[in-house]
């Protein structure tokens, strides 16, 4: 098996490497072996001076005596008399921390892609319950202008009736207009109340959908998105029930008109159930045109369901690339979380003897000239 590991002490870096290299040869072949590449030999090899060039403390080219480049005394600084330090390497990296690693970069890579997506459906259905309720408001606006027509209608008859006080016709139509006018009025009150459920709803949908886009971290989209996507089902729900009752009215509607058709026909002479079947008529005709003035608030709403459904998929599908993330973190963290490095050898070297030993064994400058000369064949090799 091949090592790369760093030694901080650069100074020392041939001698400890030669031997290393040569105590993990024929004599050491089962142990640790040690690659020797054109970089390595780069950084290893240093300029040997010639000893006659040498810097030589006291004196100056010509052998005579100067004084020494330390005019000051000596260093404050206490050097130790030997300098030890261990030859180590990552032992992460052998128990496949790499691997790990990328893995778990590709399951965060997963997990953003998954939560932008989820922000992007919850946009579109916190869209699509704007819609709804932009829909439900043109029919509470609808209502609002027939109670405003019905208010003037009953202003109208109560003016004409004070004008004439002993007219029965036009206090039948004081009567028949206020009837009118309270129907519009509750009519009115009902539908802006829808409308502005509807409102609150996409409201909340549309704020969450854009913290969704705006949340930097995948969980914090995946969690702001399925807001955005309950409110817009929410939106979507309420709108529909809208629609719902209406066409649930204008069927009884129809049904009670026909009952009363049926039941005037049998007594044709009967005034009182041909007035009845005459009331569920207009009753039953008024119903079905409120029924299919909802029905563009009908179409918004199923379209906002299925947004919203797409949404909350696409945040199911976000949410279980987050937890995939967090697994894959958690499991790259855990390798070789108590190890420390691993120790190939500890050199010492010794400051007044000049001698140098890796693991206890003496490093010699034949070591040293064996790995200048395997260098040397490597760059000659791969220049």
């Amino acid at each position: 098996m091949s090592w790369q590991f760093s030694v901080r002490a650069s100074t020392f870096l041939v001698p400890i490497l030669g031997a290393a290299c040569f105590m993990a040869g024929p004599g050491h072949a089962k142990g640790p072996q040690l690659t020797i590449g054109k970089k390595d030999c780069q950084r290893l090899i240093r300029h040997q001076a010639r000893a006659d060039v040498k810097y030589r403390p006291g004196v100056d080219v010509r052998g005579r005596k100067v004084a020494p480049a330390d005019l000051h005394g000596a260093s404050p600084i206490k050097i130790p008399s030997v300098i030890t330090f261990d030859v180590k390497f990552d032992i992460k990296n052998y128990l496949g921390k790499p691997e790990a690693d990328a893995k778990a970069a590709i399951a965060a890579s997963i997990a953003a892609d998954k939560a932008k997506s989820a922000a992007t459906s919850a946009s579109t259905a916190a869209t699509s319950a704007t819609n709804a309720s932009t829909a439900a408001q043109t029919l509470a606006d609808t209502a609002k202008t027939a109670k405003t027509t019905a208010d003037t209608a009953l202003t109208a008859a109560i003016a004409a009736s004070k004008a004439d006080p002993g007219s029965n016709a036009k206090d039948i139509a004081v009567d028949t207009a206020q009837t009118t006018a309270t129907a519009a009025a509750a009519e009115y009150s009902e539908a802006q109340a829808e409308a502005d459920a509807v409102a609150a709803l996409a409201a909340t949908a549309t704020t969450a959908a854009n913290s969704a886009s705006n949340a930097t971290s995948a969980a914090a989209k995946a969690s702001k998105a399925k807001t955005a996507a309950d409110a817009a089902k929410s939106a979507a729900d309420s709108a529909k029930a809208v629609s719902d009752t209406a066409t649930a009215a204008s069927t009884a509607a129809a049904a009670a008109s026909t009952a009363a058709a049926a039941k005037a026909a049998k007594h044709p002479t009967d005034p009182d159930l041909a007035a009845a079947a005459t009331a569920a008529a207009t009753a039953a005709t008024d119903a079905a045109t409120d029924a299919t003035s909802k029905s563009a608030l009908l179409a918004a709403a199923n379209t906002a369901s299925t947004d919203a459904t797409a949404a909350s998929a696409a945040v199911t599908v976000s949410e279980t690339a987050n937890t995939d993330n967090i697994s894959a973190h958690k499991a790259a963290a855990g390798i070789g979380e108590n190890l420390g490095d691993g120790v190939v050898g500890k050199v010492k070297y010794n400051l007044a003897s000049g001698r140098l030993t890796f693991n206890g064994q003496s490093l010699g400058g034949s070591d040293q000239k064996e790995l200048a000369r395997q260098c040397a064949s490597v760059l000659r090799r791969r220049n």
